[in-house]
């Protein structure tokens, strides 16, 4: 192998010296080598270096991790934000009033009338007021609808633990009280009523949605076992017989072209039920998704049962005993059974995309030679940036020679040092033949700092319907555009919106072109909330009911004299 021309050629072997320093450099050699290919495989997302499957598992991984820190940081933020307002009393005020031209009212009236309820309209606002204390179990709120800022039918609601009282003060100087765990009283006035009816009423918890937010926990562990376990054992179930990898293709990701490693899986019958079989076990004997799905939807219908007239029926049907471990396992027993009995599903492939270390596309179909769908398509594009994101999902399926296309995106581009949120949602069913008919529902909400806490905040919606047969089309826009004001701890104390509702069908007798409208909001965080002691009560369990005969009695006067000064408007 060697051909050493003189003895002076050949290595002195002997020296150790030299033996330790070729040692050395031999250590020094595959040291470089191997920076080199760990640095080759993060910067080029192991493209030149490593075969599809691990590409695919390095991608996974990354990807994997992505998405759980988003959805770590996102159920952090919404745990602190409703631990703030349990632990916190919040007095909020909100008027709200529309702004009616006069093209919009005189399709509906005379003109020389539309003038007058222009105004009278304009100079009406309703006013909205609550205020709550989840720590000691203290609520109050009213709606009222107001004149020129006089009132004229204000109705009053409060709750001091399960004590109520409520009252309409432009009808009537009493209030109604009582203790809703005594409802049953009110059998002695009207005996044909079941008192059973009324005794499912007392059942009724006013804070039950303190105790859902409470006892309903997303475990972190129970979330990264999900998401981490169950893509190893998806990664494991598949032979590296079924993948293939083609470097640098181009492809389109969220409207951008991208040059990215695509890994192709094409899995037979037999493949899919290994997948299938594989996770269904890990279900069994891993609790993470019971935990995280049916647990809390067990807890939700416990409190649910515990707090309010529904408990019955859900005992009736046994709704919670579905729920249980115990049925969750027999039922995977039962789908394992199913999967193992099931022939000529056909060839799913699948086809994902890397660029970086990300996955960032995955374009699945499935070819069921079973029914009817000739092709099913599904599309997901997708980059995860911290707590920004953006997705977009396509699934189009043949059926009958028609192709059926549905479109979902959404994104939300997320400024952790200002929490800022800007969001986007918009979802497209559309149709390939040209009478098929075309819907689209859309939001948008974009928040920009205007500094000291003060935030311009624009909210847009939009809903179309299409029917190129008849070239008929029905639009509805809301638009609000506004500023709302923050404090030290990013809750909103102050807000004044202007909003526009704009309609436009295929009617000969009506324009629907649009009105305007308007929403403020005042709200104060952390003072004493007291509820004030009527003057004069009525209380459930000891009126009599010559009480309640009196009380029809001026309740029926006075909205007599209130129908003749609101005739006078």
């Amino acid at each position: 192998m060697f051909n050493f021309e003189n003895e002076n050629d050949v290595p002195n072997v002997s020296t150790p010296p030299k033996k330790r320093k070729r040692t050395w450099l031999k250590i020094l050699i595959i040291s470089v080598l191997a920076l080199v290919i760990i640095s080759g495989a993060t910067v080029l997302g192991y493209y030149t270096f490593l075969p599809a499957k691990y590409v695919l598992m390095a991608a996974g991984y990354a990807s994997t991790t992505k998405s759980y820190d988003l959805v770590d940081k996102s159920l952090t933020q919404y745990e602190n934000y409703n631990q703030t307002l349990l632990n916190t009393t919040i007095q909020k005020e909100t008027k709200m009033g529309l702004s009616l031209d006069k093209s919009f009212i005189e399709q509906f009236t005379p003109g020389d009338e539309a003038d007058d309820i222009i105004k009278a309209i304009n100079n009406t606002s309703l006013k909205y007021d609550f205020a709550v204390d989840y720590k000691n179990k203290k609520f109050t709120t009213s709606i009222g609808l107001n004149f020129l800022l006089n009132p004229i039918l204000t109705a009053r609601f409060s709750f001091d633990d399960t004590k109520f009282s409520m009252g309409v003060d432009e009808l009537t100087n009493k209030t109604l009280t009582g203790d809703i765990k005594k409802l049953s009283t009110l059998s002695r006035f009207s005996p044909e009523t079941p008192t059973e009816r009324l005794e499912a009423l007392e059942k009724i918890d006013p804070w039950a949605s303190s105790k859902l937010v409470e006892e309903i926990k997303f475990d972190r562990r129970d979330i990264k076992n999900l998401m981490f376990n169950y893509s190893k054992v998806v990664m494991d179930s598949i032979s590296d017989d079924d993948m293939s990898i083609k470097r640098g293709v181009s492809t389109d990701v969220l409207d951008k072209t991208v040059k990215c490693q695509e890994i192709t899986l094409k899995l037979d019958t037999e493949s899919q039920k290994k997948i299938a079989l594989n996770i269904l076990e890990m279900l069994k004997t891993d609790d993470s998704f019971y935990n995280l799905t049916l647990a809390n939807l067990d807890t939700y219908f416990k409190i649910l049962g515990e707090s309010s007239y529904m408990g019955e029926s859900l005992e009736e049907f046994d709704f919670r005993d579905n729920l249980s471990k115990e049925k969750y396992l027999e039922f995977l027993s039962l789908m394992e059974k199913e999967i193992e009995q099931l022939e000529n599903m056909g060839v799913l492939e699948m086809k994902l995309y890397v660029d970086g270390l990300d996955i960032v596309k995955y374009i699945v179909s499935y070819e069921d030679t079973s029914s009817v769908a000739d092709d099913t398509v599904l599309i997901v594009e997708q980059r995860i940036n911290g707590q920004s994101f953006d997705y977009k999902l396509t699934i189009g399926t043949e059926i009958d020679g028609e192709i059926y296309n549905s479109v979902m995106s959404i994104k939300r581009d997320y400024d952790d040092a200002k929490d800022l949120n800007d969001i986007f949602f918009k979802l497209d069913l559309l149709g390939n033949s040209k009478d098929q008919l075309k819907a689209s529902i859309s939001f948008e909400s974009d928040e920009e700092s205007k500094g000291k806490g003060e935030i311009k905040h624009t909210i847009v919606c939009n809903t179309d319907f299409e029917q190129p047969t008849t070239n008929e089309k029905v639009s509805i826009k809301l638009t609000l555009d506004g500023d709302k004001l923050r404090n030290s701890k990013n809750l909103v104390t102050e807000s004044d919106y202007k909003g526009k509702l704009s309609i436009s069908v295929p009617s000969e007798d009506f324009d629907f072109s649009e009105f305007g409208f308007y929403v403020k909001t005042e709200t104060v965080y952390g003072e004493e909330i007291i509820i004030p002691e009527p003057d004069e009560i009525i209380d459930i369990e000891t009126a009599t009911e010559e009480d309640f005969i009196k009380l029809y009695e001026e309740v029926y006067s006075r909205i007599g004299s209130l129908s003749q000064l609101m005739g006078a408007f």
